[in-house]
């Protein structure tokens, strides 16, 4: 981190590119084109595209923040804050993600925020060991956080939206199993800590669900699996691992069971990474 007085930036655009900062000192200022100003407070994180050329900026006697930069394939679709409370906190579908984003959002918020940012440098800083899962799973958890506070703003300010009790219990357990993949899950486990019985969880998933619990948890590794695969070159022991499937048959008949493909063919049909570190 730098303290930097008459802090002025351009950054170019730049395609299926995501920065998130969190601004220690100094609130800052965005101008991209043809979009309105933000201005970014002290002790907040912000996350913007590189889709267009833009401008930052402070005007604070000193500025600091910390920040990092990843390249992902990226669709970003603007919505209301009526839709973000309704909307399921993190979705996985095909592969890919679906999260709510903030432009910005209070730290106090998403209190770790800020934490997994320097984690996150300090990893890629280091390049030891499996910095590239360590890296991903990182800037996972900070997306998760980031779209968890956007859907607690948006419905403390749209509370109507909220959809019925059952659906936002298979939304929360959905949300708790994609946050704890690499760890031991179970109905029992995701029951308590949604603090329901195992009987009323399972009888959910399967009126709003269609599955089971254990299919829903099964469903989200694979999905984790691919999305490790796609984004950070893992193979599918690697990237089995980090989604908490540490057997290798097992894993290989999921995999095959969810995408109708075996590890090699996906990878031939879908992966193309940059195995440079930049």
């Amino acid at each position: 981190m730098r303290f930097v007085r008459d802090y002025r930036l351009t950054i170019p655009a730049g395609r299926d590119m995501m920065q998130i900062g969190y601004i220690v000192q100094g609130a800052a200022r965005r101008v991209c084109e043809g979009r309105a100003e933000q201005i970014v407070p002290q002790g907040h994180l912000c996350a913007f595209m590189y889709d267009a050329p833009c401008r930052m900026s402070s005007d604070a006697p000193v500025h600091s923040h910390w920040t990092v930069s990843f390249s992902a394939r990226i669709d970003a679709i603007p919505i209301g804050e009526a839709e973000a409370a309704a909307f399921e906190t993190r979705r996985e579908e095909n592969g890919a993600l679906t999260l709510v984003m903030p432009e910005s959002c209070d730290g106090q918020l998403a209190p770790g925020g800020s934490q997994t940012i320097r984690e996150i440098i300090r990893v890629f800083s280091a390049g030891e060991g499996a910095w590239r899962v360590r890296c991903a799973s990182l800037i996972l958890a900070l997306l998760s956080e980031m779209s968890d506070a956007a859907v607690r703003m948006a419905q403390l300010r749209w509370p109507d939206s909220l959809p019925p009790s059952g659906e936002r219990y298979v939304r929360r357990a959905r949300a708790y199993i994609a946050e704890h993949l690499s760890e031991p899950l179970s109905t029992r486990v995701i029951a308590a800590q949604l603090n329901i019985s195992e009987g009323y969880l399972a009888n959910l998933f399967a009126k709003n669900a269609g599955m089971s619990v254990t299919e829903a948890v099964a469903e989200a590794r694979i999905r984790r699996v691919r999305l490790l695969m796609d984004t950070s070159g893992l193979s599918l022991k690697e990237a089995g691992r980090a989604a908490g499937l540490e057997d290798e048959h097992y894993l290989s008949r999921q995999f095959k069971r969810y995408t109708g493909m075996s590890a090699r063919q996906y990878r031939a049909a879908h992966v193309h990474f940059e195995e440079e570190k930049s």
